[in-house]
């Protein structure tokens, strides 16, 4: 937000489910005045600071500073793939193929799942609303985040990944602070 925060935010992959996109602009919107771009559309919503949010089907090389990419389950990355190492990837601990790909890079990799090995995970979950843990310290540009459990909206959904890539966006944009749970 303020040069120490992520203002671009690329869903990698051509799989999409419309939940995913719809968990992250609602976790997002409220901070931000944002710009999505994908699937043949524009839209801007939200009222704030500017945050690109782009819906990337094919993208196979990212050189942008500082960009968060969530990986979708199906996101291809073939060996020529290349994303710049101060991006922050985002990625389900359960994707095997993904997981070894990023394995030998220099990537800034925020794991999501739900063991403990994982950057995030649910802690609890209610009807509408998921509380997700950050189970160790990250540093997101010039900040170093400690533990903290986070409120999440997980309204309709069943799956895990959706919510906790929101939760990871909401970390890395510093949107954060507003959905602490105290």
């Amino acid at each position: 937000m303020d040069g120490a925060w992520v203002n671009t935010v690329i869903l990698m992959g051509d799989d999409w489910h419309q939940s995913i996109r719809q968990h992250i602009l609602r976790q997002l919107r409220p901070y931000f005045h944002v710009i999505a771009v994908g699937g043949g559309k524009a839209i801007e919503t939200g009222q704030g600071k500017r945050l690109l949010f782009i819906d990337a089907e094919g993208l196979q090389n990212i050189d942008l500073e500082g960009a968060a990419v969530v990986l979708g389950p199906k996101a291809k990355l073939l060996k020529t793939s290349r994303i710049a190492s101060s991006c922050y990837i985002v990625a389900d601990s359960a994707n095997l193929k993904q997981l070894a790909w990023l394995s030998g890079k220099n990537l800034k990799t925020i794991s999501c799942g739900l063991s403990q090995k994982d950057t995030l995970t649910v802690s609890s979950r209610k009807e509408e609303s998921c509380a997700v843990s950050l189970q160790r310290t990250l540093k997101i540009c010039r900040k170093e985040l400690e533990p903290m459990e986070l409120l999440v909206s997980c309204e309709g959904e069943k799956d895990a990944y959706p919510i906790l890539a929101a939760a990871a966006c909401t970390l890395l944009t510093g949107a954060y602070e507003k959905a602490l749970l105290h």
